[in-house]
């Protein structure tokens, strides 16, 4: 050691007073004895944060922490209990701390998005079925779909108080001239999470709103009046096409078309505040449903479905799904719909009658329709791996049809259509990397082959499986091997000539 040198040691709180006394022995007594400067450390943890972040997690599910660890191995303490609410979509932080013994706290944050499956999906509930809805009904939709509708200016009393604890938006509706406007301010003054007002309900049928245009516009200042002190879209009088009793205007070729109703309308209300166009539709060809509601862009406003489902003598329940399904995934798609609503939650005429278009079941439960319903994505949804994702969930479906499951578990299966070309695609984020496998739920009685690819590159294949029969269920797994966390397209895809039914695919840590 070379004298007159001062040597610097790094000390935690806890040794600092003997560090003092070292120093102070033989200090000052010889010039040229080294002396001792203590240092103490002030350097907190290095929290590095495991999984996504931002990490994306479904509204009404469970937020599973991946945690964090740090750079001296200190123990992890995080606070996603108590900055989270799994009820309410938005952006929360979820802090991570760690003190090391030195008394140093270094933090860490992740940004969680709360987020309903589709912003668009909501659906129609009346009485007429003689059961109120229910919180229990709510609390199986929550997170599936984000808004409802009654007819009514309020929601029925059952739920009127606890609604907005399952993450769900009421939408009062001004059904015709002679809506209850006190009730309606009452709710809105109430409210914390309405946003818009939907209009006159089907007033070119004269068993419904049964308006004029003329009439309709001049009564529309009072739901101007009303949107506008609570700051909220308008959305138009809902129209569909009438074939009987039909309210009579002139001017028009054809009164009893949709929008020759609404053109009379803003031909009557020049000025009028309207921030969204409302119709409805019952029919069972998809083709004719997408141009009926592509003929409504003209107005250059976005559209609202508030009614829709299939009609017709040849509706099944199977075709029901079907049709339901491919509704829905093209409405995600398309940017002119900003929101549709089924009809109906719960019909009158029975889960086992002609039309088969009920959501619900008994008091909180789905029907097949409703889980097909309720859990097929948004375009920009991505499903949670490690997870189940159900068949039916799939962001793009060729190749298959929908029935309700054979199986011990889920809803509704997909049956392969003899000769054509399969594929489920599934848009899906991995939240902590690491080596998987799927697991797909299938039957089939003679030998079939699936391929299963990730971001477009096989990574697994299944030759010759059968479960035995067309009704007997197994599994059949597939490695999927290392993978880093982030956003995966999965897809399933074959060409069978046998029959094959997919329940779901299981994906977990290998």
């Amino acid at each position: 050691m070379t004298h007159g040198t001062p040597n610097t040691l790094r000390f935690a709180p806890p040794f600092l007073a003997i560090a003092s006394l070292l120093s102070a022995c033989g200090g000052g007594s010889d010039a040229a004895s080294p002396s001792l400067v203590v240092e103490t450390d002030t350097t907190p943890p290095v929290i590095t944060i495991l999984g996504s972040n931002p990490y994306r997690v479904e509204l009404g599910t469970l937020f599973i922490d991946p945690m964090a660890t740090s750079d001296g191995g200190e123990a992890i303490q995080s606070d996603a209990s108590k900055s989270l609410n799994m009820l309410a979509s938005g952006v929360y932080e979820v802090t991570y701390q760690a003190e090391d013994q030195a008394g140093n706290v270094g933090y860490a944050v992740r940004d969680v998005l709360v987020e309903h499956r589709s912003q668009k999906r909501g659906f129609a509930y009346g009485n007429g079925a003689g059961i109120p809805i229910s919180d229990h009904d709510l609390s199986t939709l929550a997170g599936k779909i984000r808004w409802w509708y009654d007819w009514s200016v309020s929601p029925e009393p059952a739920v009127e108080n606890s609604f907005h604890q399952t993450g769900h938006e009421f939408v009062p509706m001004t059904w015709g001239k002679n809506f209850d406007e006190a009730s309606l301010r009452v709710f809105l003054d109430n409210s914390t999470s309405a946003n818009s007002l939907l209009g006159f309900n089907e007033p070119n049928f004269g068993n419904q709103a049964n308006l004029t245009p003329a009439e309709a516009a001049l009564a529309w200042p009072r739901l101007e009046a009303i949107a506008l002190d609570y700051d909220l879209n308008l959305v138009s009088p809902a129209v569909n096409h009438c074939a009987n009793n039909c309210v009579y205007f002139e001017g028009y070729d054809d009164p009893s078309r949709a929008w020759a109703y609404l053109d009379a309308f803003f031909d009557e209300c020049r000025e009028c505040k309207v921030d969204a166009i409302a119709i409805h539709w019952y029919g069972s060809d998809f083709e004719r449903f997408t141009q009926f509601v592509m003929s409504f862009e003209k107005y250059n406003l976005p559209i609202w479905v508030t009614e829709w489902s299939a009609m017709g003598p040849n509706v099944t329940v199977a075709r029901q799904m079907d049709y339901l399904a491919e509704t829905v995934r093209w409405m995600e798609r398309s940017s002119s719909v900003s929101a549709y609503a089924w009809f109906i939650a719960r019909s009158r005429d029975g889960l086992s009658n002609w039309p088969f278009n009920s959501l619900l079941g008994a008091d909180g439960q789905l029907t097949p329709l409703g889980a097909l319903y309720a859990g097929l994505p948004s375009t920009d949804f991505l499903h949670a791996i490690p997870g189940v994702l159900e068949a039916e969930a799939s962001h793009e479906m060729t190749g298959f049809r929908h029935k309700s499951t054979s199986d011990e578990f889920g809803y509704v299966d997909l049956y392969a259509i003899a000769g054509a070309e399969q594929r489920l695609t599934f848009l899906s984020e991995l939240q902590v990397p690491g080596r998987l496998k799927a697991r797909v739920r299938f039957a089939a009685a003679g030998p079939i082959s699936l391929d299963l690819l990730v971001n477009g590159s096989l990574v697994g294949s299944l030759e010759g499986l059968s479960s035995g029969g067309n009704d007997i269920w197994s599994f059949a797994e597939i490695s999927l091997g290392a993978l880093n966390s982030g956003k995966l397209t999965l897809e399933l895809a074959g060409t069978y000539e046998n029959n094959l039914k997919i329940n779901f695919i299981e994906l977990i840590y290998e």
